[in-house]
């Protein structure tokens, strides 16, 4: 595989911009057994010619004083939504029968119930590529909804709304304004994309999650890693970062439309320094709710992730001491607290060993990423939710005053 990489600066009314972009050429052979998403990090040599993206049309300026670029992060977007509509017994028999009707016109597609808790998916496919799908009829009848839509309003764009609002007329076609006006909102992922690092230089966690709590990491065949889990099965919310570059990638291939196409329409720009091609990571965090929320118990949720920290793992210090490197994988596997757990049952709770542990969290704690302030990227759920593509579906849910 090679690799370019071309350099330029932009300048706009109020800031001057900088944009590393880097190409590809070549096929990548999969690793066998290794997660889709799974990419490795390499070294991409430093560009010397200069030109400006093609999508851009302003000129470009000279580069040669311009320092190297701080990780930035995107604004929040709404990545999954789980909803349920509140139908009964034999209105859901009804719509059933319709979804199949439809299934046999081509108008719906047959999707997976894996993982769905329903016995039937349908899936229709919106003008921009985007999914929405349709579950019907739960396992354990008489318990929960009868019926559940799922959309990504981060994928959608404009003009799927309308297609959307003609199935629902075609699934209820005396009562669906109605029916979509009581849904209720079962699970809520929102998201952030962080430009300008790489994952596997990233230690994220969740406070506030139980001592000991697992932190799931998949890596590729070379150590580096990929994915990272934040939470348990106890916490009311889950998080999760990821090589969203390698994800989009992956999609294309089979098929999928990739979670973000025009990145810079919702961010400065992909700022990487030269040296290092850095990877973009999404950052996801997951709300289910044990009883559903309605649109306005959702705007009571402003801060979605004030409890995450981020550390940097800093590649252009000096080479860490063994102990460190092994404590910083435990941390990775185990949580903060699940490693000083660890560490002292393994190697015993004498002074020795819990000031060393000690040391090895004040020095992990001086990593703290100086980029990201969770406090800076709060906002409402409903508000975020009101600024997707699916809002014009969705304001049928509002209740009016």
């Amino acid at each position: 595989m090679t690799k370019s990489q071309e350099t330029a600066v932009y300048k706009n009314s109020s800031t001057t911009t900088t944009m590393k972009k880097s190409k590809t050429s070549g096929k990548s052979k999969a690793d066998s057994g290794v997660r889709s998403k799974s990419v490795g990090i390499q070294d991409a040599s430093v560009a010397t010619k200069q030109k400006p993206a093609k999508v851009f049309k302003k000129k470009p300026t000279d580069v040669s004083a311009v320092s190297e670029a701080t990780p930035r992060v995107t604004a929040m977007a709404i990545d999954k939504l789980y909803l349920d509509l509140l139908i009964s017994e034999p209105e859901m028999d009804a719509v059933l029968e319709r979804a199949q009707q439809l299934q046999k016109h081509s108008k719906l597609g047959r999707g997976s119930t894996k993982k769905t808790f329903f016995k039937h998916a349908f899936v229709q496919k919106l003008p921009s590529g985007a999914i929405a799908r349709f579950h019907i009829v739960p396992n354990n009848r008489g318990q929960g909804a009868n019926m559940q839509l799922v959309l990504n309003p981060n994928q959608m764009e404009r003009g799927d709304s309308s297609p959307l609002i003609k199935m629902f007329k075609e699934l209820f076609p005396l009562s669906w304004k109605e029916i979509a006006s009581t849904m209720l909102i079962r699970r809520i992922d929102v998201c952030l994309q962080l430009l300008g690092v790489s994952i596997n230089d990233l230690i994220i966690t969740l406070d506030g999650s139980k001592s000991g709590a697992k932190v799931y990491v998949t890596t590729d065949r070379n150590g580096f890693v990929q994915t990272i889990y934040m939470g348990d099965t106890q916490s009311p919310q889950h998080g999760a970062a990821y090589d969203q570059v390698a994800s989009d990638e992956y999609k294309s291939m089979v098929g999928e439309k990739p979670s973000r196409q025009h990145l810079r329409d919702i961010a400065e720009l992909v700022l990487e320094p030269v040296k290092k091609v850095k990877d973009r990571i999404q950052l996801e965090s997951r709300r289910n709710f044990d009883k559903p929320v309605d649109l306005a118990q959702l705007a009571e949720i402003t801060s979605p992730f004030g409890k995450y920290r981020i550390l940097v793992l800093d590649s252009k210090a000096q080479k860490w001491d063994a102990g460190f490197c092994g404590y910083i994988d435990s941390v990775r596997l185990r949580g903060m607290h699940g490693a000083r757990a660890h560490l002292s049952m393994q190697c015993g709770k004498s002074s020795e060993v819990m000031n060393q542990v000690a040391e090895y969290e004040a020095r992990l704690g001086r990593m703290a990423a100086p980029w990201w302030n969770a406090e800076e990227y709060a906002a409402s759920l409903l508000e975020t939710l009101k600024k997707s593509s699916a809002w014009h579906f969705l304001k049928v849910m509002e209740k009016k005053k």
